[in-house]
């Protein structure tokens, strides 16, 4: 497995250091967890998710000066917002036994794995996009409908 050179590195040590239990063929549950967020590119995501996010929302408060959004206050809310993101993926591998986690890993370190990791890869990022696409599209619509006031 490669080093995680992301910002989000150290905080996925932390959540996942309550499941060091060894699984049965002699790695530990973290290894296995960090080896399966590598080869799906987690890491990566939840970054272009979360850049994604903030571009929408600097393009729709247009009014907010530039400097609000290098605040670390604002910076800070962010990273936390990715550690969230992270804690869901951590929980939701905490719920496979040992031996499922050991497939999900055996699989995705095979050719065939690789495959489908390198599809969703390229997936990843256009739907990411497309969420926040629709999401905007609904939020712009329902601020108009609050702000046209429904009786």
């Amino acid at each position: 497995m490669k080093p995680m050179h992301s910002k989000l590195a150290l905080p996925l040590m932390l959540l996942l250091l309550p499941g060091l239990v060894a699984c049965d063929e002699g790695n530990s549950r973290q290894d296995l967890a960090l080896e399966y967020l590598d080869y799906m590119g987690v890491m990566e995501s939840i970054d272009r998710s979360t850049e994604t996010m903030r571009r929408e929302y600097e393009e729709y408060y247009p009014d907010l000066p530039g400097t609000f959004w290098d605040d670390p206050r604002v910076s800070a809310l962010f990273d936390n917002y990715e550690v969230a993101l992270l804690r869901v993926y951590v929980e939701a591998l905490e719920s496979l036994s040992d031996e499922e986690l050991n497939f999900l890993v055996d699989f995705y370190a095979s050719e065939e794995g690789q495959r489908a990791v390198a599809l969703w890869r390229r997936l990843d990022p256009i739907m990411v996009e497309a969420s926040y696409e629709a999401g905007r599209a609904f939020t712009e619509e329902l601020t108009y409908l609050m702000e046209e006031g429904i009786e």
